[in-house]
């Protein structure tokens, strides 16, 4: 004698539901392109050379020679180079020569030249500032003694000092500056390390086969002409740069401000 149990009966209901309700073998894009569920099969024996990888993502040159082991100065060195650092000096020196004349007391040491060391030790205090991000925090606050500042930044250097390197700071020959606007408006200030900046990325990295262009929004409130208002970026407010990097990982290899 055999009983019908309830679990039967449903199962037979999903089953006659299952077959009502057909899957698709094909989906619909946003422009009508038919694709279908199931990846196609080659026949081909041999894969086509056109999808063949040759020209695999890795280091290059200098950055190669370092290793994985490098210490973060070294890997530093390779893209912000002597050259880069050699010009900014050279031009902050040229403003700071010109505010000095403005003071009374010219034998300060807020008013000194800029050397190489101490330039190492902005950007390294510009680095600290990032991590900690404090990057719109008032100067005030970072050199603040109450035990709300930072004090591994009161270490580097003094308050006026800093805010007088901010001043000063240069990256051009501001003589043929207006010349160099007429070919390249957006970065013509910076234009020369920042060719050289993207000439060093090239060198140090390729991207491979699996690149992209993408853009970039780079958070800045400050006053700028170009400066753009993007509202589904995290920011709002900055620089648009157009990249040259790869897909998976961010290495850029052309950089392209936009303005």
């Amino acid at each position: 004698m055999t009983f019908k149990t309830v679990e039967d009966g449903v199962d037979g209901g999903n089953k006659q539901e299952d077959i009502d309700e057909e899957v698709p073998t094909y989906y619909y894009g946003k422009n009508r392109f038919k694709w279908s569920r199931k990846a196609a099969v080659s026949n081909r024996g041999r894969r086509l050379q056109e999808n063949i990888i040759v020209h695999l993502p890795g280091l290059r040159s200098s950055a190669k020679v370092l290793g994985r082991k490098a210490s973060p100065l070294k890997i530093w060195e390779l893209i912000f180079t002597e050259e880069i650092c050699n010009i900014v000096l050279q031009w902050t020196n040229h403003k700071i020569i010109e505010e000095r004349a403005c003071y009374k007391t010219q034998n300060s040491a807020t008013l000194k030249d800029l050397n190489k060391t101490e330039l190492y030790a902005f950007f390294g205090l510009l680095a600290y500032t990032a991590l900690f991000k404090s990057n719109n925090e008032c100067i005030h606050t970072l050199f603040a003694t109450d035990e709300t500042g930072r004090e591994i930044i009161r270490c580097i250097m003094s308050k006026e000092r800093f805010a007088f390197l901010l001043t000063c700071f240069r990256f051009d020959n501001p003589d043929d500056r207006i010349m160099r606007r007429l070919g390249d408006p957006a970065a013509a200030n910076i234009s020369q390390i920042f060719d050289i900046f993207v000439q060093n990325c090239q060198v140090c990295y390729t991207n491979g086969t699996s690149a992209c262009i993408d853009e970039m929004l780079v958070g800045f409130r400050g006053r700028c002409k170009f400066k753009m208002y993007i509202p589904n970026k995290p920011g709002k407010y900055g620089l648009k740069i157009m990249c040259y990097r790869r897909t998976y990982w961010i290495f850029l290899q052309r950089v392209h401000l936009y303005g």
